[in-house]
């Protein structure tokens, strides 16, 4: 059985599950554990949030179940090498507006599923026509520029079990290519006329710095809240098995849902295998693209290239959000959780491996804080240079009919989905 089939079986069983429960939207969590050991079934259908110990533990068992990094904040996030207090980074996402995390007994959660849905919906479009004019400029109308001419379905996939850190490589090779790359000697020293470690080497160490110094932190956030994947929830409302919230009109958006005739939870996305078994906020393609903050410190960078960072960290975020896999909340709190993340642990860090000096590393970090709140009203957001372009027609769509009328696709199965033979993003 492959990955693929394995997963789209196991969100049947925990939708036909809910079904058999019937399910109160101030119930309604995550649930996507791909349990394999059928003997655990009751008791992970049990799981309540914030994960306890020995709910931990049952995830985690042998053979029980496929959820992915399963971690508590005090096993991964507070002890050494990071040493990383939650608590300020909860306190700066309620500054923000982004925490308390919504769910669906929540008006405002409604307001993030509808962006979700309609991306989906011109995601099924596309699929089912490849021949339509692409509707990406409706749903994300500016991106990097390193994805100028994808179309929808090209920007989901470059943000599907992608290598870590691979966009924010192609810009740095691309800045040290053109020798645009401007170290800051006050924050790190350089060795010589000329460092190769504290230069390129540190770059390259950095990209992967902020993924996996993120990571621990962040997933501990996730299973702490164990918010409903966008896929859980639109499956229920196509089954009619999540119990809508008193005073919320829903109609539109189930209609939309009813539209797609999902075959599984997972055929909601534009993934085969459908989102990640792991809750869904904060998002962790987000909480790792950190890379204009953590630039900005050990750089000195031009307006143009912090901007250009900017809309990086961005388009990898909200890509999610296009994919089907993350409301758009999730990509703002984890832009913020990551930046929180590392302002805590970068100082102490670039002294230890770099010899930074920690008081210019805070002061920089101070100037580098960004409320990514405001960045789609920001100048940077709307430059020209980012501006979503009609990607090329296919090849298939130039082309006269033969045989068939209209020589269009037909409507595309599991299968077309742009997929990577089944393997389970782990982001």
């Amino acid at each position: 059985m492959t990955m693929k089939t394995f997963n789209a079986l196991a969100a049947l069983l925990a939708a036909s599950t809910l079904q058999k429960q019937g399910v109160n939207a101030s119930n309604f969590r995550f649930r996507k554990f791909n349990v394999t050991n059928t003997a655990r079934r009751s008791t992970v259908t049990g799981i309540t949030f914030p994960l306890s110990l020995r709910e931990a533990d049952i995830l985690r068992e042998p053979g029980a179940t496929r959820s992915i990094s399963v971690v508590r904040d005090e096993e991964v996030c507070a002890p050494p090498p990071y040493r990383v207090d939650l608590d300020l980074c909860i306190d700066d996402l309620k500054k923000k507006g982004l925490y308390p995390v919504t769910h669906p007994e929540d008006e405002a959660f409604w307001e993030q599923f509808e962006v979700v849905v309609e991306a989906q919906r011109y995601i099924k479009m596309k699929q089912e026509d490849p021949c339509i004019p692409d509707p990406l400029p409706k749903v994300m109308p500016y991106l990097t520029q390193y994805w100028k001419g994808f179309d929808i379905l090209e920007v989901a996939e470059a943000v599907h079990d992608e290598f870590p850190g691979k966009w924010h490589y192609a810009m740095l090779e691309e800045w040290v290519g053109k020798g645009e790359v401007v170290y800051d000697d006050k924050v790190v020293p350089k060795f010589g006329n000329y460092d190769f470690l504290r230069r390129q080497v540190m770059l390259s160490d950095m990209v992967g710095y902020a993924f996996r110094s993120s990571g621990p932190c962040n997933f501990s956030l996730k299973w702490r809240e164990g918010r409903a994947r966008p896929e859980e929830v639109a499956f229920a409302i196509f089954e009619k098995t999540l119990n809508t919230p008193r005073g919320i009109d829903l109609s539109a958006i189930a209609q939309a849902i009813r539209n797609m005739d999902l075959k599984d939870p997972t055929d909601f996305t534009a993934y085969a295998e459908g989102s990640p078994t792991h809750p869904s906020w904060p998002a962790m393609h987000s909480a790792s693209s950190a890379s204009s903050f953590w630039l900005d410190v050990i750089l000195i960078l031009t307006p143009e290239q912090r901007c250009t960072a900017r809309m990086l960290d961005w388009s990898v975020s909200y890509a999610r959000t296009v994919a089907g896999v993350h409301y758009p909340d999730d990509n703002l709190a984890g832009l913020t959780v990551g930046q929180g993340i590392l302002a805590q642990i970068l100082p102490d860090y670039l002294e230890r491996n770099y010899n930074a000096d920690k008081h210019i590393v805070k002061k920089k970090i101070e100037k580098a804080m960004f409320d990514w709140n405001e960045f789609v009203d920001s100048d940077c957001y709307k430059e020209q240079r980012f501006k979503a372009v009609p990607a090329a027609e296919p090849e298939q769509c130039l082309l006269p009919p033969t045989g068939s009328k209209g020589g269009k696709s037909s409507k595309s199965d599991k299968s077309s989905k742009l997929d990577k033979s089944g393997v389970t993003a782990e982001l």
